[in-house]
C-alpha cells in the first residue's frame, strides 16, 4: 500500500492524500528536483485477466499525459507535467490547483447563472482548443472541472481522452465515460467526438444552475434510457441561459451547438443581461438607450446653477461701466487724431506721447472695462 514519504521516480515525494476513489488516489507531492509542490495521480486499474487488456488500460492512462501535455499552455486546462509507470501502474504529475471542483461547489446548492456562464465560457474555450488539436476529452463532468482559489476555472483529467491519431482501443464490455453525461450517440455505440464532449458540458451546466441532473434516474439503466430518449425538463433558474444549454443538449449530434456557436450564444446572453433594465428602476430613472448606434437625448431636465435676483446696484454698476467705456473710446479717438497733428506742427514728442496713450487705452484699459461688464452680466 502506498504511504506518505514514498518517492516516485526518485523525484516526487508523496506528502499527503488529497482524494481517493475508484480511479485511485490523488496525492499532494513535492518535486525535489524543481522544488515545487505538485499533484500526483496514482491510478488504480481494474483487474484484467487478459494481460493484453491490462496493457490497453495502461495505454489509456498514459494518454492523459500525452494528450493534456499538448494543451498545457491553455489557461483553462490543468497542465500535466510528467507520467511515470511504476509498480505496473501509472502515476501522473500535474499542477497543484488549490481550490475545489465544480462538483464540490454544487453540493452547496444551485449556482448563480453568472457563475454558470463563467464556467461555460471557460469550458467552451478549453474544449474548442482541445478539439482543434484533435483531442476529445470523453469525460466532461463537474468532478473534472476545477474552481481554483485564484479564480481560474480549469478542465482536468484527460485520462480517458482520445486523439484522432491514436490507434483505436476498446475495453472488454465497457463504455468509457460517466452514464448521465454520455451523449445519445455514444450510447448507440458511436465513437466519441467533439459533439459528445459538448453534450456532457450541457448536462453539467444544466445541473449546475438547476441543482439537479436532467437525466439521472433511479438506476443506471433508467439514466441511459433518459439520456437516449427523454428531453431535459424545463429549466426554472437559468435566467435566459436556456438557448445555450438546450442547444448543447440536442439529441442529434449534427444539430448540437459546436463550441464557437455556443460561445456566440453566451455572448448574446451577456449583452442581453447587461442591457436589461433593473426591475426596481423607476421610469424617470431609466438609463438612456442606444438604438442603431444613435444615442437618444435625455428628456429629463438637467440641474442648473441657481439664479439670484438682479439687484438695482448691478444695473447701476453696468451703466457706469458702459459710460466709462464710451468716454474712453472718445478720448482714444481724440488722442489718435491729435498725435499726428502735433507731430506735423513740429511737436514730435507730444505727438508720440499722445499715440502711446491711445495705444494703452486700446490694448489695456478698454479690455479691462469690457471684461468687467461681461462678468457683471454673467452673474445675473
Amino acid at each position: 500500500m502506498t504511504t506518505p514519504g514514498r518517492r516516485i521516480a526518485d523525484r516526487y515525494r508523496l506528502e499527503h492524500k488529497l482524494a481517493e476513489g475508484g480511479f485511485g488516489r490523488i496525492w499532494q507531492a513535492h518535486d525535489e528536483r524543481l522544488r515545487i509542490d505538485v499533484v500526483v495521480k496514482e491510478m488504480r486499474l481494474a483487474p484484467a485477466f487478459d494481460p493484453s487488456e491490462h496493457a490497453k488500460r495502461l495505454i489509456y492512462a498514459e494518454r492523459e499525459a500525452r494528450n493534456a501535455a499538448k494543451l498545457r499552455s491553455h489557461p483553462h486546462i490543468v497542465p500535466v507535467y510528467d507520467v511515470i509507470v511504476e509498480d505496473d501502474r501509472p502515476w501522473i504529475v500535474m499542477e497543484l490547483v488549490r481550490g475545489g471542483s465544480l462538483a464540490d461547489q454544487m453540493t452547496k446548492g444551485p449556482l448563480a447563472p453568472k457563475m454558470v456562464a463563467d464556467v461555460a465560457e471557460a469550458m467552451l474555450k478549453a474544449l474548442d482548443t482541445a478539439h482543434n488539436a484533435g483531442v476529445v476529452h470523453r469525460d466532461v463532468k463537474p468532478a473534472n472541472i476545477m474552481m481554483a482559489e485564484d479564480g481560474r476555472i480549469l478542465l482536468t483529467d484527460f485520462g480517458i481522452a482520445a486523439h484522432q491519431d491514436d490507434t483505436r482501443l476498446t475495453t472488454v464490455g465497457s463504455v468509457i465515460g460517466t452514464a448521465e453525461y454520455l451523449a445519445p450517440e455514444r450510447i448507440s455505440g458511436a465513437e466519441a467526438g467533439p459533439a459528445s464532449d459538448l453534450f456532457a458540458l450541457g448536462v453539467t451546466l444544466y445541473q449546475a444552475v438547476e441543482g439537479v441532473s436532467p437525466f439521472k434516474g433511479a438506476s443506471p439503466t433508467a439514466t441511459v434510457v433518459a439520456v437516449a430518449t427523454q428531453p431535459p425538463p424545463p429549466m426554472k433558474k437559468a435566467d435566459g441561459l436556456e438557448p445555450l444549454i438546450f442547444g448543447l443538449l440536442d439529441k442529434a449530434s449534427d444539430k448540437r451547438l459546436d463550441a464557437v456557436a455556443a460561445l456566440e450564444k453566451l455572448s448574446s446572453w451577456r449583452i442581453a443581461t447587461k442591457e436589461m433594465p433593473k426591475p426596481t428602476a423607476a421610469p424617470g430613472n431609466l438609463p438612456n438607450r442606444v438604438s442603431s448606434g444613435v444615442a437618444r437625448a435625455d428628456p429629463r431636465p438637467h440641474p442648473t446653477k441657481p439664479q439670484r435676483p438682479i439687484q438695482r446696484s448691478d444695473m447701476a454698476a453696468v451703466r457706469t461701466l458702459r459710460i466709462w467705456a464710451v468716454a474712453l473710446a472718445c478720448v482714444t479717438i481724440a488722442l489718435m487724431i491729435g498725435g499726428p497733428v502735433a507731430g506735423s506742427n513740429g511737436h514730435n514728442d507730444l505727438g508720440v506721447a499722445l499715440l502711446v496713450l491711445a495705444a494703452v487705452n486700446v490694448f489695456a484699459v478698454f479690455p479691462l472695462i469690457a471684461y468687467a461688464i461681461h462678468r457683471r452680466e454673467r452673474s445675473w
